[in-house]
């Protein structure tokens, strides 16, 4: 069996780590976040300017106001965001929405809710202006597959897709992706993203015979620079949030 020294992913189900191997970061919070006492962060990369957590909290009805833009899956729980101009936005287990920085809104949740969530205080594009509520049953149109000489089956996959949001300098993009079944070799991303498995599932697999099976549900986060290869037997749709 090889050495991979590639680093590994977050398998999150029901907002759980699934590898108790899989140890959290001990760092400071980004500066000025005023959740930070909730936050657990397993992934922070100063380069492409995010940090990836799981946060748990119990009731809370209070006015916050975010310092960085972060995108959002809600695992167990609910909660609404009521903003300034009076409209109000309900979270529940399986719904990912994107934050803005800057967001001033009334916080309330008369439970425990757990999310997965991105943050990203280095992001150098704008935010967006008001929440976006991710629709996971959306119109998809046509959009590019895997790269066909990665593949490992024919024919080529067809592909679906959103974008919700993509800031103005392209480093980040969040939408709803979906792809008839394929497997591909292994590749090095250059970017980071977090998939919310929506239906299907999909086997990641590392040189050194690590494993990760995502089913509808489950979340996963793969790092920049974490080789390995893909397995879909069927019609896979996610919600990704990929930073560059």
């Amino acid at each position: 069996m090889e050495t991979d020294l590639s680093p590994s992913f977050l398998h999150l189900r029901a907002g759980v780590v699934t590898d108790a191997a899989m140890p959290p970061l001990q760092i400071p919070a980004p500066e000025g976040d005023p959740l930070a006492a909730e936050r657990t962060y397993y992934f922070l990369d100063e380069t492409l300017g995010y940090g990836a957590s799981t946060s748990r909290s119990g009731r809370r009805d209070e006015e916050v106001i975010l310092a960085h833009t972060e995108f959002t899956v809600i695992s167990d729980g609910e909660l609404t965001l009521l903003q300034c101009d009076g409209t109000s936005v309900d979270l529940k287990a399986g719904d990912c929405a994107i934050i803005p920085a800057g967001l001033r809104a009334r916080w309330t949740q008369q439970g425990d809710v757990s999310r997965t969530f991105m943050i990203f205080p280095g992001l150098r594009g704008e935010s967006p202006s008001a929440i976006i509520k991710i629709d996971p049953q959306s119109d998809l149109a046509p959009s590019n597959g895997p790269a066909r000489d990665l593949l490992l089956t024919s024919p080529p996959p067809t592909a679906q897709s959103r974008v919700w949001f993509e800031d103005s300098s392209g480093n980040l993009r969040i939408g709803v992706w979906e792809c008839t079944p394929y497997s591909r070799r292994y590749t090095r991303p250059a970017y980071c993203e977090l998939m919310h498995i929506l239906s299907g599932s999909v086997t990641f697999t590392q040189r050194s015979g690590c494993s990760w099976t995502v089913k509808a549900g489950e979340t996963i986060i793969v790092p920049a620079g974490a080789e390995n290869a893909w397995a879909s037997d069927v019609t896979i749709r996610k919600v990704f949030c990929i930073v560059s």
